[in-house]
């Protein structure tokens, strides 16, 4: 049991940070009560050693790859770290005082930034700091090259799928392919806003192909005629367990099986610029390999966004995938994002595993690519909340929010690496 936590590197870090703050506080309490140092010098030399102590042995144990030696320009960026994530505590804090308040509520207040604090010193640490231990991203032996993907695009090459894992579904296919790229929208119930959205990307004429990636919906919304009427080409519908990432495992697995170069989503409560799609289009051409779109990029539109929502985003969400995918992003809870055929394929990926179920693959994806060097942007798009509706949302309970984070931290933490 004890040798299996030890293995773990979130549990080391944990370790060295505790004994940290013990050494901080026991150096300042000494140095202050026996010698008569004055408390704020006393703290400050207290921090000093701790965050020393810390960086020594997250450099030697918690993060090293067996070949880790110290290093000043290292311990420059560690000691950086720890002074950002003191301002991230206090900004946490002051976050925090806006929706609790502070009368008999100051464990809460002060765990909480902790809590908050302590996450974004582990991520910056791993892949700000330590990066260079992560021997994997180097390997590029289950790299695609581009030359073998147009050979698998250009023919009937048989995708080696044995080791995918996708929920059973089944399938209406009523055109055949036109276009390169594919535009996968998961709905479920959605109505007439997926009605209305799929008329607008008629009457934009996106060079696209539509598939739908249906939950398994009973509103009539996707009936085969309307469908027809507005030149979806497919309609897959899950047959399984899982939500969200279930749906887009199937969609994706079989738009990478008729050899889309790309495959772009959105989502499908109408909440989206559907003409920004022809820009994920032009980012895949130019080379990116995975594309976020962004409301809060120059030239994008936030309409009517929940305050909620937007702490949530650019406060928490964004800042901690943006930390693990290597690139800072504006926008990570936004469904608009595009992916290249090689990047999905790339066996040091593997979406297609049933550990994804409900939005682990989104948050995955955005952390994997800037992690295994592929090419990452973000393009503008607008997203509007409707004014005096419900917020179209699936996630709408304190429990589904609390889930979201908790996937979205352990997307960050890396627990979803092959």
């Amino acid at each position: 049991m004890i040798k299996a936590l030890l293995n773990l590197q979130s549990f080391r870090f944990t370790f060295i940070a505790v004994l940290g703050l013990v050494i901080d506080f026991g150096v300042a309490y000494t140095l202050t009560t026996w010698f008569g140092i004055y408390i704020t010098v006393a703290a400050a030399i207290g921090f000093s050693l701790g965050a020393l102590f810390n960086y020594i042995l997250h450099e030697l144990w918690t993060f090293t790859d067996g070949e880790r030696k110290l290093s000043a320009r290292r311990a420059f960026r560690y000691l950086l770290v720890v002074l950002l994530t003191l301002l991230v505590r206090l900004l946490s804090l002051e976050l925090l005082l806006l929706f609790i308040d502070k009368d008999n509520n100051e464990h809460i207040l002060l765990l909480g930034a902790t809590i908050l604090s302590f996450f974004f010193n582990y991520l910056a640490s791993k892949f700000l700091v330590f990066k260079a231990s992560n021997k994997n991203l180097n390997d590029t032996s289950s790299y695609i090259s581009n030359e073998t993907l147009d050979n698998m695009q250009n023919s009937e090459t048989k995708i080696d799928d044995a080791e995918w894992s996708v929920p059973s579904f089944t399938e209406s296919v009523y055109f055949t392919k036109k276009h390169d790229y594919a535009l996968v929208i998961p709905v479920i119930n959605e109505g007439t806003r997926i009605q209305n959205q799929l008329k607008n990307i008629l009457a934009a004429g996106l060079s696209v192909d539509v598939v739908i990636a249906d939950g398994g919906s009973t509103d009539d919304s996707l009936n085969e005629t309307f469908l027809r009427s507005v030149n979806v080409r497919t309609l897959l519908t899950k047959m399984d367990e899982g939500k969200l990432s279930a749906q887009l495992r199937i969609a994706y697995a079989w738009c990478l099986k008729e050899h889309y170069k790309g495959i772009l989503t959105i989502d499908g409560n109408g909440k989206d610029s559907v003409e920004s799609v022809s820009a994920f289009v032009e980012k895949l051409q130019e080379g990116y390999d995975y594309v976020q779109g962004s409301r809060y990029k120059k030239g994008g539109k936030a309409e009517n966004t929940p305050l909620e929502r937007t702490i949530g985003n650019r406060c928490i969400h964004a800042p901690m995938l943006s930390l693990a995918g290597h690139f800072w992003f504006t926008d990570t809870t936004n469904g608009f994002r595009g992916y290249s055929a090689q990047y999905l394929l790339d066996k040091r990926v593997l979406p297609f595993r049933d550990v994804f179920m409900n939005y682990e693959l989104l948050f995955y994806l955005t952390t994997r690519a800037g992690q295994l060097g592929y090419n990452v942007c973000e393009v503008p798009v607008r997203r509007s909340y409707p004014i005096g509706e419900a917020t179209p949302t699936k996630i709408n309970s304190s429990g589904a929010k609390l889930a979201l984070f908790k996937q979205t931290l352990s997307a960050a933490m890396g627990n979803f690496k092959p």
